[in-house]
């Protein structure tokens, strides 16, 4: 049975496997759990006020699976933007000449 104003864990996990959903609307379903999170290693918990975990041991197993799997792509994500940062800083273009084999570059060291 859904709460009114929650979404169900299937309804989650639904939206956790769309690539079209994006983190923004993600969000709104999780909190960061104050007392697992550590320096750079966020946790996340469901929002009780967006998320509907039944009561049920069944519903805590549940949702204690879709949090490991939210967890994961909340990694991935943050992993994806790391490297296509790091790959936009690389094809950045150089403020400095760039030497080829066999050249020099001249240096003006009067003064």
């Amino acid at each position: 049975m859904t709460v009114v104003g929650k979404i169900s864990l299937e309804d989650l996990n639904r939206r956790l496997a769309d690539p079209g959903v994006g983190g923004e609307e993600l969000a709104r379903y999780f909190e960061v759990d104050r007392e697992l999170s550590g320096p750079f290693n966020p946790v996340l918990a469901f929002n009780p006020e967006t998320v509907d975990v039944p009561p049920t041991l069944e519903g805590r197993a549940r949702g204690a699976a879709l949090l490991n799997s939210a967890n994961f792509l909340a990694r991935l994500r943050r992993h994806v933007a790391s490297i296509a940062a790091s790959a936009a800083l690389t094809m950045a273009p150089s403020w400095f000449p760039k030497a080829t084999a066999g050249s020099s570059i001249p240096l003006n060291m009067s003064t």
